[in-house]
């Protein structure tokens, strides 16, 4: 079940630096814009189990997974669907919070995790300091989601040319 948590400081911003290339949302980033985005990243733990957020419910953070697994999964009409495992470095979330729109998916946390957040607060925050870095972050969660997009369609290609090939 989902608890109301509270993100706490990020006070080893050196384990972030340490997994820094895992980051595809830090991507490109040079090292002022890189501290400037550190000051801003909060930090969320889960146990095994833990619900971080429900399919169809509103976004609230953009969440990096720093240690840990999360695994999440889409409900479609009685059935459960898992859909990724996200690792050390990954990203969720973030096309709900940019596009405004509920989640898409359920995450869950699949072993004890540590995440990293970034609050919509805190991306305004960013896009008054410094308009570039704001455009750079856009860019990249752009790029994530054109990929992911792609995953989708390939595995939704795959799917299609299986289940064919099972009715002809």
């Amino acid at each position: 079940m989902q608890k109301n948590r509270q993100p706490l400081p990020l006070l080893s911003p050196d384990k972030v630096r340490a997994i820094i290339n895992d980051i595809s949302l830090l991507g490109g980033l040079d090292d002022v814009q890189l501290e400037t985005v550190l000051a801003e990243l909060r930090t969320l733990s889960y146990q095994k189990d833990d619900v971080i957020f429900e399919q169809d419910s509103q976004p609230t953070y953009i969440y990096i997974v720093l240690s840990g697994q999360v695994k999440t999964f889409s409900h479609y009409q009685d059935t459960k669907l898992e859909m990724l495992v996200l690792e050390r470095g990954q990203c969720f979330g973030e096309t709900s919070l940019i596009g405004i729109q509920p989640h898409s998916v359920t995450a869950v946390a699949q072993a004890d995790c540590e995440l990293l957040v970034l609050s919509p607060a805190a991306l305004s925050s960013l896009f008054e300091k410094d308009k570039t870095l704001y455009g750079m972050l856009v860019l990249n969660i752009a790029r994530e989601a054109s990929r992911n997009l792609r995953d989708s369609r390939e595995h939704f290609i795959e799917y299609a040319m299986t289940h064919q090939a099972k009715t002809c």
